[in-house]
């Protein structure tokens, strides 16, 4: 072969792999966008936060807290890191204060993930069909669809990541200075989007240090330039400030409460439990299990993703269908194909999953969800070895494709027509039908009193001032305080007693919450019901 036709066959080689790269583009923009501003049902607690926030950042440069151009966000005492906030800015201002505005930066950003990622696999010396492959799984991953359709950060600090990696990579194999710069840019950003980037990324910028070769490293200057430009101002905040601490405490397992029940707190019954069955030996065993509960197979592929009530069918983090393809990724893997996959398979594998199994709840997909990398290049190295290795592998490629549509119909049906159903009332719905309702009843009438307590399966609380102040406008302020002046307020109701206090008023509760056996059916004036058909909250009306 001539040099003009090798150089023929590598300019195809490179339209091929941009015209698939598009196409994963485009399926992954699609399955994120569509629908956006329907589903989820409503914006859940921290979601309305943090569209209230970016609103008021856009009108008044104050947070809620009147904090001017705050790099962090205070919200609910929870500090919120400021990234996808700020993000969402510039949306709201272009295509206006609505839900789908508010979802619309984190959907595009977890669209490019996928094309980040199929470009990176590629840079790894896997086949054009294999990297856009990767790359379409990604796309159609249900775990990264389910969390990249609302304003959840992980989703952002995952796209910072692999482009941080991604851009490294380039700059070791002689890119230039700009190259170093994005990526040290790239993953000192995603520390300021996501906590568990705020772990996981220092371990990543230690092992790309001790895997580069030392002529590059004499000029990283660059990189660590900008990555403590990136760092150094996090640190502070962490040391000084209670932005980053307050946020870890509160979410810490040592604060579980199946942990504080077997502590003995120095109050041993024996010799025995002071050395077999001591403190830190419960702590120890109680870290343990909730990091290896994150490798049980079963939250791999059946229930991770936790889009119904516990006993139902439920969804994974991966297709069923993907399960023989990792298994023949581990097969090529322990073959020895693909070795310099294996590192950054234990570096994804090991610690991805760290941050999560810290913090409280049993298994956290959204905050796991940087442990996705992981699978994805073990899934890679299965896509490519069962090509190059199944005979028949067309009529196999076939019925595999065929148990993905399968799969993707019941991702679909779990997602619009199951999730929300069993589980709208820890989206906060109706939450937002309430506040349209109120805005509409507060010239007719002295007061239009919400409450914050709602749930059918547990007691919640949630925001009701957020939503007013979104809904209705105002600032947040307006709807909480002493509530011995007119207006929409935030106010449990306090029956009967408030039946003759607050006369000419509405109460917006769940029926509970006006007191068991205290509120007759024709006294509810108007109801909303949780999409299980449960009901949520009722109206009643003063005279």
């Amino acid at each position: 072969m001539t040099n003009s036709q090798i150089k023929v066959e590598i300019q195809k080689s490179k339209t091929g792999f941009i015209g698939g790269v598009t196409v994963v583009l485009v399926v992954a923009l699609a399955v994120r966008v569509i629908g956006l501003g329907k589903y989820p049902v409503s914006m859940g607690i921290d979601e309305i936060a943090n569209a209230y926030n970016a609103y008021s950042l856009l009108t008044t440069g104050h947070d809620e807290w009147g904090k001017v151009l705050p790099v962090t966000l205070r919200s609910f005492n929870d500090y919120k890191p400021p990234v996808n906030i700020y993000l969402i800015v510039p949306s709201i201002a272009f295509f206006g204060k609505t839900e789908a505005a508010v979802r619309l930066p984190t959907a595009v950003l977890g669209a490019l993930t996928a094309v980040v990622w199929a470009v990176w696999v590629r840079r790894w010396g896997m086949g054009r069909g294999v990297a856009i492959a990767a790359g379409l799984g990604l796309a159609l991953s249900p775990w990264h669809i389910n969390y990249s359709r609302a304003t959840f950060e992980a989703v952002t600090a995952l796209f910072l990541v692999l482009t941080g990696v991604t851009l490294f990579q380039r700059w070791e194999k002689g890119g230039g200075k700009a190259w170093a710069a994005g990526a040290a840019a790239m993953l000192g950003l995603s520390m300021w989007t996501y906590h568990a980037e705020r772990l996981f990324v220092p371990v990543l910028v230690i092992y790309l240090v001790l895997s580069t070769q030392c002529s590059v490293l004499k000029k990283a200057r660059i990189f660590v330039a900008v990555l403590g430009v990136m760092v150094i101002p996090l640190m502070y905040l962490a040391m000084f400030t209670p932005a980053v601490g307050t946020r870890a405490a509160a979410t810490s397992w040592l604060r579980e409460k199946s942990l504080e029940r077997i502590l003995h707190r120095g109050n041993y019954g024996s010799i025995w439990e002071r050395v077999w069955d001591n403190d830190s030996y419960l702590i120890y065993r109680h870290g343990l299990g909730k990091y290896l509960n994150y490798f049980d197979v079963r939250y791999w592929f059946w229930d991770g993703l936790q889009l119904t009530p516990a006993g139902y069918p439920d969804m994974g983090l991966l297709y069923l269908v993907e399960l023989p393809v990792l298994a023949l990724g581990v097969v090529a893997l322990a073959q020895g194909k693909k070795r310099q996959l294996v590192p950054w398979i234990i570096l994804w594998g090991l610690f991805g999953v760290l941050p999560a199994s810290l913090t409280m709840n049993e298994q956290h997909g959204l905050r796991a969800l940087l442990w996705w990398p992981a699978f994805g290049l073990i899934l890679a190295a299965g896509y490519e070895y069962g090509w190059e290795k199944i005979k028949n592998r067309r009529w196999i490629a076939g019925i595999w494709a065929a148990g993905l549509v399968v799969n993707l119909g019941f991702g679909y049906h779990m997602y619009v027509n199951q999730s929300f159903r069993w589980l709208s009332e820890y989206w906060h719905y109706p939450y937002k039908d309430i506040a349209t309702f109120a805005c509409r009843m507060k010239d007719k009438y002295e007061n239009v009193f919400v409450s914050e307590a709602f749930g059918e399966r547990e007691q919640l609380t949630g925001a009701p001032q957020l939503y007013l102040a979104w809904y209705c406008g105002g600032r947040t302020d307006d709807y909480v305080g002493a509530i011995d002046r007119p207006g929409i307020l935030v106010k449990r109701p306090y029956w009967p007693a408030d039946k003759t206090g607050h006369k000419n008023s509405l109460f917006i509760a769940a029926p509970w919450d006006f007191g068991v056996d205290k509120l007759s059916e024709k006294e509810m004036v108007k109801k909303w019901y949780f999409l299980d058909g449960k009901l949520a909250f009722v109206v009643v009306e003063t005279k």
